[in-house]
């Protein structure tokens, strides 16, 4: 995707670094500490929008990204809003391929994983879910 604003490029480099042109595999957040609780919610309401899902056994959801940090990153935003959470690594078989790193969440800690990230509302997560009921 290209984004021809200058002001929203400026907004998201407020809030997200990377390396050179190597955005996919160094992208993370600037100095997380400093964040509002507001913001991490909203952050990470985004990342399940764009990079979550249930995992097809359905007891884990879980978030997918080539940035080991910005996972490092996302674990401790989820820790610190008190949501269990655990990271891994899959690694391919096959050449040339970037390892892809998860953070988890147990399916259980469902309801309160959606009432901390208010943004997330009636999502494919909530109808999987009450689904499986």
């Amino acid at each position: 995707m290209r984004v021809y604003s200058k002001m929203l490029y400026a907004m998201i480099r407020q809030y997200i670094e990377w390396e050179n042109h190597r955005k996919t595999y160094t992208v993370r957040l600037h100095k997380i500490d400093d964040l509002s609780t507001e913001f991490v919610q909203g952050f990470i309401g985004g990342l399940a929008d764009s990079d979550g899902g249930v995992v097809s056994s359905k007891r884990w959801y879980q978030f997918a990204s080539v940035s080991n940090e910005l996972i490092n990153q996302l674990n401790n935003m989820l820790i610190s809003l008190g949501i269990r959470t655990k990271t891994r690594a899959y690694v391919s078989k096959r050449e040339n391929r970037q390892p892809l790193y998860y953070a988890q969440i147990p399916i259980e800690d469902a309801e309160r994983f959606s009432v901390k990230l208010r943004g997330l509302g009636p999502s494919e997560f909530d109808l999987r879910l009450k689904d499986e009921v």
